[in-house]
């Protein structure tokens, strides 16, 4: 084994000599048993990582299983609040009466922040399939926008879906506006909402924005472009290189007591601070697979007692 890493490291150096770069399809860094059949990789994985979503005992993350209202009252407050969030405060406000114990508190919670709201009669619908603008208009709620009621009216599915494009909040999804969204679709919505800018209204409720550019934020009079959920809630930047060894191919990456299995992510010439003063390269605790050797990747990461904690290293070849 310790020869086939050598073997392994040897290649690899002579590839990067070369200046070629490995490519073909793209490898799970952090592989669910149906990564295959996961068409938001990206989304999945850095969503996961952070704990917004979670997997099944089975290792598999189900994209084709359906995300219901209650589930996606779940995700927002981790998205607000972080994946540990604790609801428990909420849970014996009385709003709803078709609601289970168990998202109970994360229902009542949105629905305090009007982020999500019933469909009369005192029921919520918890277990019906979430829709597409459904799901968007609670992210665009939970970013700051339409916070009062009649800010949407009788054209209500056409303004937030217009908003959702402007912001990119689909990525590159095509979907019908009543669609029953999926894991899948939900992680990308999810996924693109982390990186747009968070807004507030002023007393007259017109949107904090400059008035020479209507695609920057300006929070509380002043440009605020970090305003977001990766920054508020998770601390979270992320850093492009390549990967250019792990444990499959250096036994100082290995697993130790100390350590977990690490990967070894080359900058491409630029020194990256990651807590400790800036670096050309860094072995991040993080398990990759061995066909990521030589892939762009980008690593999502926060940075805590000086050293990333990483959420996701995903491949981009």
């Amino acid at each position: 084994m310790r020869n086939l890493k050598r073997a392994l490291s040897l290649a690899l150096a002579s590839v990067m000599l070369l200046g070629m770069m490995v490519t073909g399809a793209g490898a799970a860094s952090n592989s669910f048993t149906d990564f295959d059949q996961i068409v938001n990789q990206e989304a999945a994985e850095v969503t996961s990582g952070l704990g917004i979503f979670d997997g099944y005992t089975d290792g598999s993350f189900g994209p084709e299983n359906v995300v219901t209202r209650a589930e996606m009252a779940v995700i927002i407050c981790k998205l607000l609040n972080g994946s540990d969030v604790d609801p428990g405060n909420f849970t014996d406000i009385d709003t709803f009466d078709d609601v289970p114990a168990w998202a109970e508190g994360y229902v009542n919670y949105c629905a305090s922040m009007g982020i999500v709201v019933g469909v009369g009669e005192r029921k919520f619908n918890p277990s019906a399939t979430v829709s597409t603008v459904e799901a968007a208009t609670m992210l665009l709620k939970a970013l700051g926008y339409f916070i009062e009621e009649d800010q949407l009216g009788a054209d209500w599915k056409t303004v937030v879906t217009g908003r959702a494009t402007s912001l990119h909040l689909y990525g590159e999804l095509t979907l019908s506006v009543d669609e029953a969204l999926t894991r899948d679709n939900v992680a990308e919505l999810v996924f693109h909402t982390l990186f747009a800018q968070r807004v507030a209204y002023d007393d007259n409720r017109h949107l904090y924005v400059k008035n020479t550019d209507r695609d920057v934020v300006v929070t509380n009079g002043t440009d605020d472009k970090d305003n977001t959920f990766a920054m508020n809630t998770f601390g979270m930047w992320y850093v492009d290189g390549i990967v250019t060894a792990n444990s499959y191919t250096d036994d100082s990456l290995s697993e130790t007591t100390n350590n977990k299995p690490r990967t070894m992510v080359w900058f491409e010439g630029s020194n990256v601070n990651l807590g400790d003063g800036p670096v050309a390269q860094y072995a991040f605790e993080y398990t990759t697979v061995l066909d990521m050797i030589g892939h762009a990747a980008r690593t999502y990461y926060s940075i805590e007692k000086r050293a990333p904690v990483v959420y996701a290293i995903v491949d981009r070849a």
